[in-house]
């Protein structure tokens, strides 16, 4: 079970959405209930922009551990940029980052900037530049996430 999982992610770190994608097929044939397979697979998904299967994975791995801030996060984030209109949904994207930011204690800007996005895809700017600001404020994972925050930030403004 744990070795087609973890050749999974060393192929999907390889951009071998392919293949990773059927190892993460095998690793959930063996064990059906690990929730974070699917949410390995639903990334390999991402890189491959095949969204629809994305968020169905997603969901999967929040049905199997309805507790995990980052399956919540990564949905989130997906519904509400998703290039694909017809599969954003703004108030399911601000529900899911709430519950990852209500578990994080509010402290985790990664899912901050996700609010702030999901509030943009539900067209309420007001409430997006509140949230990408502390965001900001708190401190994002490296310097390339920091700009890209503040260019959020401007274009929300």
């Amino acid at each position: 079970m744990a070795i087609p999982r973890s050749r999974g992610t060393a192929r999907a770190k390889k951009k071998d959405c392919d293949r990773a994608i059927k190892d993460y097929n095998e690793a959930i044939r063996l064990n059906p209930g690990s929730a974070l397979v699917f949410a390995n697979r639903g990334m390999a998904w991402h890189q491959k922009k095949a969204y629809e299967q994305e968020i169905n994975d997603y969901e999967e791995a929040l049905r199997l551990d309805s507790t995990n801030v980052s399956f919540h996060n990564r949905l989130a984030w997906v519904l509400a940029t998703c290039p694909n209109d017809g599969l954003r949904d703004g108030k399911q994207a601000i529900d899911h980052t709430t519950e990852a930011c209500e578990r994080s204690s509010w402290k985790d800007p990664n899912y901050l900037d996700t609010l702030a996005a999901a509030y943009v895809e539900s067209g309420d700017c007001n409430e997006a530049v509140r949230w990408q600001a502390k965001a900001i404020e708190l401190g994002l994972s490296d310097p390339d996430a920091e700009a890209e925050a503040k260019a959020h930030l401007h274009l929300y403004e």
